[in-house]
């Protein structure tokens, strides 16, 4: 397994767009889904790797970018 800030590095780096997407607005999956034009599965997938990090949080079916994970895009985006 790899090192905790290799892990969030390797997740920001794959899952940017969905960050991106959720730090301009939540979202539900289906949202997502068809805004980001990818399978729900990769969806899943990306919105699990976020909120792992914690990046990303869920309240009522809605996930929503966490203030790290703003900070996080803007400092990958530099």
């Amino acid at each position: 397994m790899a090192p905790p800030d290799e892990r969030v590095r390797d997740v920001l780096a794959k899952r940017a767009p969905v960050l991106r997407t959720l730090a301009d607005e939540s979202a539900r999956k289906p949202s997502l889904v068809d805004r980001l034009d990818c399978s729900r599965s990769t969806v899943d997938r990306a919105v699990a790797d976020l909120i792992e990090i914690g990046f990303v949080s869920e309240e009522g079916g809605r996930y929503a970018a966490t203030t790290a994970g703003r900070l996080a895009l803007r400092e990958q985006e530099r």
